[in-house]
């Protein structure tokens, strides 16, 4: 078994973005709002600002309390959209349940979408325009191009919940000559022969033990960003490690593997929209 470094890779492509930043006017600016309190969503946020302070972009934080309206969440995100000094925002998720993700989405505008998944910007990537790239899509790519193997006429599935989510990654794998299947959550069981099959998986639904190494080929690219606990508290991925003696492919860690990378390709469309403004 062969890990992928997903720290490494981040600190290259931070690097890259903070010479980028550099070249801009001023420092370019995210703003991210979080409704309510969520352990892992705070500690993402911490991540965040630790690293796009490294790489010399503002970072604002905007906090609404749990039983924010809908229309409370609007107005911040109205407020934010028109403000000059704010080169791109993101919606930190999960949100309340009370609250249309979606709607405040599409009221972000495709503009100011740091995470590339305003409708509008998923469309014109799927069409191959050069916008932003989805930021989590892109850093699974970016996570498996890690194992150092050509990702060019493999075939790959994508275990995921939401269809957004996978009709991007469908979009950034076709990019680089992948052919991908998409397997919901709740299908593992009864697509495990295409799973076991595949030459690449990603998987990225937040649940402890969903899928086993083991039962993969034994030479497969596993990208897991799936965040979960075990029962012991300890956070883990989708995918379990632990009886995978016979395999010899490249697996992503969790955490230090997609984690990181996520973080610097959203970095990177923070300091593109800003370059945008020249």
């Amino acid at each position: 078994m062969k890990l992928i470094d997903g720290n490494k890779i981040a600190d290259e492509k931070n690097e890259l973005t903070k010479a980028r930043a550099a070249d801009c006017e001023r420092p370019p600016a995210l703003a991210v709002v979080m409704v309510g309190s969520d352990p892992a969503s705070d500690l993402y946020i911490t991540l965040k600002e630790k690293k796009a302070k490294k790489i010399g972009i503002d970072f604002h934080k905007y906090f609404l309390s749990e039983d924010a309206t809908q229309e409370e969440v609007l107005e911040c995100v109205s407020f934010l959209r028109h403000d000059d000094d704010i080169d791109g925002m993101i919606i930190q998720l999960p949100l309340p349940h009370h609250l249309d993700r979606d709607a405040l989405i599409d009221a972000m505008g495709p503009d100011k979408d740091a995470d590339g998944f305003h409708p509008q910007n998923i469309e014109s990537y799927m069409q191959a325009q050069k916008v932003l790239a989805p930021v989590f899509p892109s850093a699974l790519i970016e996570t498996a191009l890690g194992s150092d193997q050509g990702l060019s006429g493999l075939q790959a599935v994508i275990v995921g919940r939401s269809d957004l989510f996978t009709k991007a990654m469908v979009a950034c794998a076709t990019r680089v000559g992948m052919t991908i299947h998409r397997v919901g959550c709740d299908q593992v069981s009864d697509m495990h022969k295409v799973i076991a099959s595949a030459d690449v998986v990603f998987s990225a639904c937040g649940t402890a033990g969903l899928i086993n190494l083991a039962d993969l080929k034994k030479d497969a690219i596993v990208v897991d960003g799936g965040i979960a606990h075990d029962a012991s508290g300890k956070v883990v991925g989708d995918v379990v490690v632990d009886d995978a003696t016979e395999f010899t492919g490249w697996i992503s860690p969790v955490p230090g593997g997609v984690g990181p990378v996520t973080i610097a390709c959203l970095l990177e469309n923070v300091t593109w929209l800003a370059s945008q403004k020249r």
